[in-house]
């Protein structure tokens, strides 16, 4: 009797495993603007080719923080009727911030910040209520990923190398600048051991019209330098082009900058959707780390 009972143990215990089902949800930030939250959704998809002979993955979704559908609450909830036992979420940040570290673990029930809680109930953000373990991964921030990113984004508008400077602009993190800082150096520093071009800087720059206020200032001080300068966005789905058409940018910089010589190139590619192949194999290589970690 007592050998039948460990053999139906064992064989339950089988089944659960052979019948376990984990789950990759990629966490956004979500925008109520489409342009830059399809860019993001079409990942989906991308993913699921991407990862479709991962088989220990059974569900892969994207889920936005904040503004639409589909809430991290409800992929969570969704998981849960797909028969999904365990959560790994890949936070699609640049690199660690408030929402990465603070919001979204506390979503999650991770953390729990009365004072955040009450900031992001305010904001009508919907908290996930599951029992299902969610693992956190890394932020884009991880590797070299970013440096060889922005390097093809650099390359694709450089014509003379010798003549130009790089810029590169992003929202950065007052909680996490040191961090930031860091990792916008060595971005600048890959670019320029990887091209003909020697001089890369960066600047934190907020939204709206104090963009424009901030970056001339930098612009005036690389064109001391170099007369053609390139600016590229460090950010998921804006591009620093679509960011200066917004603000008018040209006309700012040609009213405050007395130097007709100066040139200056905005990128039209944020990093959605231009690297929507390699964003998917860095997800994916992140996921085969923690499963077979």
């Amino acid at each position: 009797m007592k050998q039948r009972i460990l053999m139906l143990a064992l064989l339950l215990a089988s089944l659960t495993t052979a019948t376990a089902k984990t789950a990759l949800v990629v966490i956004a930030h979500g925008s109520p603007m489409e342009q830059w939250r399809t860019p993001v959704l079409n990942i989906e998809q991308q993913l699921r080719t991407a990862m479709s002979d991962v088989k220990e993955i059974g569900y892969i979704r994207v889920a936005m923080m904040e503004f639409t559908e589909p809430t991290i609450a409800t992929v969570v909830a969704e998981c849960e009727t797909q028969g999904v036992d365990t959560i790994f979420a890949i936070p699609l940040f640049i690199a660690p911030s408030g929402h990465s570290e603070v919001d979204i673990p506390n979503i999650i029930g991770h953390k729990y910040d009365p004072q955040v809680v009450a900031e992001l109930t305010e904001e009508q953000t919907r908290f996930v209520h599951s029992r299902l373990p969610i693992i956190l991964g890394p932020t884009l921030s991880y590797d070299d990923f970013l440096e060889k990113t922005m390097l093809a984004r650099v390359r694709e508008m450089s014509t003379r190398p010798n003549d130009e400077a790089v810029l590169f602009v992003s929202h950065g993190d007052r909680q996490f600048v040191g961090y930031w800082s860091q990792k916008m150096y060595q971005i600048c520093d890959y670019v320029k051991a990887n091209t003909g071009i020697a001089v890369a800087d960066f600047k934190f720059v907020a939204m709206g019209y104090k963009m424009v206020r901030e970056m001339i200032p930098a612009l005036q001080t690389i064109s001391q330098q170099k007369k053609r300068i390139l600016v590229q966005g460090v950010y998921l789905t804006s591009s620093a082009r679509e960011m200066a058409d917004m603000l008018d940018m040209e006309a700012e910089q040609h009213q405050q900058i007395a130097d007709p010589e100066l040139q200056v190139v905005y990128s039209d590619k944020g990093i959605l959707p231009a690297a929507s192949a390699e964003v998917c194999q860095w997800i994916r290589q992140r996921t085969l780390e923690w499963l077979h970690r």
